[in-house]
């Protein structure tokens, strides 16, 4: 069971990550992202954060976030656990995946 505390804490995780995210890839297109190896580096780790906290999320956690795109997320954290994830998905992870993890993550973070 994921306590309350532990709950804000994931999130407040993830919305750091997704904000760095968004600071790293801002005025960037895909191509520029796919030659800046420090750029997708760092992108890469602050995606799997997300994808892993994300994937150790209770079931009842995720089925209360409808809005997140939880296959996507899933298959981009087993393609990353596999090494297979490519270019493409991770700025498609980066650049509209992110957004919507931290606008909802503010959402749901907020107190009852």
């Amino acid at each position: 069971m994921v306590t309350n505390a532990s709950y804000q804490m994931t999130c407040a995780d993830i919305e750091e990550a997704a904000t760095d995210i968004l600071t790293l890839i801002e005025g960037l297109d895909p191509d520029s992202y796919a030659r800046s190896r420090l750029t997708r580096t760092t992108v890469a780790e602050r995606l799997r954060r997300i994808a892993r906290h994300l994937a150790l999320l209770p079931a009842e956690a995720r089925e209360a976030m409808p809005e997140l795109d939880w296959g996507g997320w899933s298959e981009l954290y087993s393609a990353m656990q596999a090494g297979q994830a490519g270019v493409r998905q991770e700025w498609t992870a980066a650049s509209e995946m992110a957004v919507l993890v931290l606008q909802w993550m503010r959402v749901y973070r907020q107190p009852a």
